[in-house]
């Protein structure tokens, strides 16, 4: 009779998430899709039933009776939640809303609480210019204020032409109207992207004006992407304008191999070198291994020597870490370092073993306590912080406190931030003050 009950609930449960909320239809994914530019559809990969996304972090994705992606959300059960390892370089928000008018597709975003938010360094809008078959030819970023701004990556604008053989060709701005690279870390200008039959990144080449391949400072002139059949990243391979492996671009490697379980998440990685020989990377490590639990969140992570054997890197003090979540799966209690033989380590820059997870009755993370092995507050070797306390307003974050292992406010840099909100809820400022509650200039 319990079996039956628990089935019958979790059916009712997964036909309430299979409402589609004034939407035309629904789908569920486990995991995003690799991408490296915007231009691209946002995809889903590992594609869920509503009956198995209910119980799982997942990705439902909204579509309008034109078949057009009107909303993507993260979510576990039908509770929105912060992005996780699945996401990509380019989806920062819980949830994101995407409507279309007259040749113009704006895409804006909320947080767990359905809060509007900006992302990626003041974005409060993506807007994409799109021709008559639909295909995007630039994109825009607005702040709340409707006036343009650069992304984290020092990128206010992207435009796009699609070239004869069918490959596109990106350029990026700054506000100055100046060339931006693709990344701040990885130093390509002008693309050609050429994508495969299923719409996935297949190869991406730095080009000069006349589309002659450039290698940038690290010997780089191509990424060249490969997939299994459900869409998941296969390897990423760099190459030099001749087309041979090179180790260049971050993390310097020639090759990255990823591992997935059969739910799409990221188990571990290895890497190579130009000869196809196991390497580690500009972090000093060969490789990774991880661990989730039932709900898909990551709740162990452990280094590994290019052989694949367990690795404490140097200067950094610990071998992996774990993550403990409450019993719904939605919060996390506890993240703690630990070395080799599975003991209790101690960041070596930053001083502390674990971190400590509070939250008040509504799920606001209220509290953060830094501890060391013996389970006791410390403060921080490089900011002299131990615990860090945030106030709400409902679920607006009102103010957050930096105080030492004793309680007291810190006297490096800033003791105390305040913010301010719209009515709506999005943030816009934030003042900080000192330990005596002096003001301190952004």
């Amino acid at each position: 009779m319990r079996q039956w009950i628990a089935a019958a609930t979790l059916a009712l449960a997964a036909a309430h998430a299979a409402a589609t909320d004034g939407h035309h239809r629904c789908e569920y994914y486990s995991t995003l899709a690799f991408r490296e530019s915007p231009y691209a559809d946002i995809r889903g990969v590992v594609e869920l039933t509503a009956e198995e996304a209910w119980p799982r972090n997942h990705y439902r994705f909204a579509y309008d009776e034109d078949g057009r992606l009107v909303e993507l959300s993260f979510r576990l059960r039908d509770t929105l939640r912060p992005l996780n390892d699945t996401t990509n370089y380019l989806v920062r928000a819980p949830r994101i809303a995407i409507d279309y008018e007259d040749g113009v597709e704006t895409r804006t975003f909320f947080d767990e609480h359905d809060a509007p938010i900006t992302t990626a360094g003041g974005v409060y809008k993506e807007v994409y210019t799109l021709d008559s078959l639909g295909q995007r030819t630039s994109l825009t970023f607005l702040d709340h204020r409707g006036e343009p701004v650069e992304s984290s990556w020092g990128i206010a604008a992207y435009h796009w032409t699609t070239s004869p053989d069918g490959s596109v060709i990106e350029t990026r701005i700054d506000l100055d109207a100046e060339p931006a690279w693709m990344r701040p870390n990885l130093h390509f200008g002008t693309l050609r992207l050429e994508y495969d039959a299923r719409g996935l990144l297949a190869v991406m080449r730095n080009i000069d004006e006349r589309g002659a391949l450039v290698e940038n400072e690290t010997g780089a002139a191509q990424d060249k992407l490969r997939y299994d059949r459900l869409g998941r990243l296969e390897s990423w391979n760099v190459l030099d304008a001749a087309g041979n492996l090179e180790c260049g671009n971050s993390p310097d490697v020639a090759r990255g191999i990823p591992t997935y379980d059969e739910h799409g998440y990221q188990v571990a990685i290895r890497y190579e070198d130009e000869a196809g020989e196991p390497i580690r990377n500009r972090y000093g490590f060969g490789g990774s291994r991880a661990e989730f639990d039932k709900f898909g969140n990551r709740i162990r992570r452990e280094t590994l020597n290019e052989h694949g054997q367990p690795l404490v890197v140097e200067g950094r003090g610990y071998h992996g870490y774990t993550f403990e979540y409450d019993r719904s799966g939605l919060h996390l209690q506890r993240m703690a370092l630990y070395g080799l033989d599975g003991e209790p380590a101690t960041h070596a820059q930053r001083g502390y073993a674990a971190q400590e997870f509070a939250y008040d009755d509504r799920g606001n993370l209220i509290r953060i306590t830094h501890v060391d092995t013996n389970g006791d507050p410390v403060d921080r070797l490089d900011n002299g912080v131990s615990i860090i306390e945030h106030t709400y307003d409902g679920f607006r974050r009102v103010e957050t406190r930096r105080l030492d292992k004793h309680g007291e406010p810190v006297r490096e840099r800033w003791a105390v931030t305040r913010y301010s909100h719209r009515a709506d809820g999005l943030l816009v400022g934030a003042s900080r003050f000192d330990a005596a509650g002096a003001a301190i200039d952004p």
